[in-house]
Order: structure tokens, then sequence, then C-alpha cells
């Protein structure tokens, strides 16, 4: 069934899509809880200055709201409050954005051809 696209659970896929377009360091693992994701990302976005607006939520409260209130719905099946869709609704955008200006993968090291060859010999074993 097709998700209502204001739940809460098509805001975190939403969510999850956005981050995955950053590269993928910044895609959920199948492995990984809602919470260990939550934690890996912030930790990644630890040197992203704070929003300069003074009214503006910090990005952990509104990625914790979304955490929090992704995983009752899903996995407790219950929707989460007005007030809590509310401040999603106005502030998922924002994070997203910041998120997107912010975060990059980092570049992957490129190997010489030496490396390679030693590589290659190793896995002919």
């Amino acid at each position: 069934a097709a998700l209502d696209q204001d739940s809460i659970r098509a805001r975190y896929r939403d969510f999850l899509a956005s981050m995955a377009a950053r590269g993928e360091d910044f895609a959920r693992h199948p492995e990984e809880t809602p919470i260990e994701y939550q934690r890996r990302i912030l930790h990644a976005a630890r040197d992203i200055p704070a929003a300069s607006e003074t009214d503006t939520p910090a990005d952990l409260a509104i990625l914790d709201t979304l955490t929090r209130a992704y995983s009752l719905e899903r996995y407790g099946g219950r929707q989460a409050d007005g007030e809590r869709q509310n401040f999603l609704r106005r502030w998922m955008p924002h994070l997203v954005q910041r998120f997107s200006e912010h975060l990059t993968s980092k570049p992957k090291k490129t190997l010489t051809t030496s490396q390679k060859t030693i590589q290659s010999r190793w896995g002919e074993d």
C-alpha cells in the first residue's frame, strides 16, 4: 500500500533518499536501526555550523524528532501527535537543505597500478 505523503514514514523515506543522494557514506545500511543511523549521520554532521537564525531548532532536535516519530509509527503502530507532525512539516526541509549544503562523501582513494597488482595477486592465492 502506498504511504500517505504527509505521514512520518513517508517523510523518513524521503529523508533517507535525500541522504543516499549525497553519497553512499550517508545511505542507511540495511543492518542499522533508525537510532544507529541517526548517530552516524549526526557524527558526520558534527562540524556543520549552527543555523544563524535564533528560532531555528538544532539539527539534533529535528533529526531526533523524526527518528522517534518514525520508530513510533513504524514499530509501535501509533501516529505522531499534531505538534510533532507540524514541527517536522516545518523543519525537515530546513534540515535536508543544511545537510545537502554541508555533507559530501569523501572521495574514494585511487589505487596506483602497483597497489592494484598487489591486491589482485593476494586475491588469487
